[in-house]
């Protein structure tokens, strides 16, 4: 069963993902920031993290260099609203392995997840 831990401030964004991604074999956890989704990801076994990447308290760009520190071969997509192009480059900077920019749609999370890591 596939893993995916969701990091995002906006308690409607996390759970409007949680429904676009779950299913298919996919376990879902949530995190209301990057100090809480770093605790989850040390305690949870996750293949995918889908992250903010504006977040109060611990960025997204530490929270991804973070995990990505932890974990050299974890799969991270950055989320961001920002239609700025340099965040989303900062982003894989930083480490993810791709960016989403909302609003995206179920069919464009979906079709990423399946790409990056297929499920089980």
């Amino acid at each position: 069963m596939q893993t995916l831990l969701i990091i995002d401030d906006e308690q409607l964004v996390r759970e409007t993902v949680a429904r676009m991604v779950a299913g298919d074999g996919r376990r879902v956890l949530l995190a209301a920031g990057g100090f809480e989704g770093l605790k989850i990801f040390e305690a949870e076994h996750v293949d995918v993290v889908l992250c903010d990447f504006h977040m109060p308290e611990i960025s997204g760009p530490e929270t991804v260099a973070e995990l990505r520190r932890k974990a050299p071969g974890l799969k991270i997509i950055a989320m961001s609203g920002s239609t700025e192009e340099d965040t989303l480059a900062l982003a894989i900077q930083c480490g993810a392995d791709a960016t989403l920019l909302k609003p995206f749609r179920r069919a464009q999370v979906n079709e990423l997840l399946s790409k990056l890591a297929p499920a089980g």
